[in-house]
């Protein structure tokens, strides 16, 4: 599971996920932390457009990464994950 994302925030109306990031020695399950990370900052621009454009533009990366969001928050909206992955910050 993507122990880094712990807490909630609101963003228009129903909570859904932000970072929650600790700073653990680098483990196997760190080590998916990271790629986690990794893909959802690749998905910043795509999820910036596709915000902007009110679902009308959607990269891979931002897919590949709402797939990847989606088993964990399945009653969030592609444009509230979108929202969150941008309000997200790496710290």
């Amino acid at each position: 599971m993507m122990s880094w994302i712990t807490t909630v925030v609101p963003i228009i109306g129903p909570t859904i996920l932000a970072n929650d990031l600790t700073s653990e020695p680098i483990t196997e399950s760190s080590q998916a932390s990271l790629r986690d990370k990794k893909m959802l900052l690749a998905a910043r621009d795509e999820a910036a457009a596709f915000v902007a454009s009110h679902g009308a533009i959607m990269g891979v990366r931002l897919e590949a990464a709402l797939q990847h969001l989606r088993p964990h928050y399945p009653e969030t909206s592609d444009d509230q994950l979108a929202q969150a992955i941008l309000a997200w910050e790496d710290s």
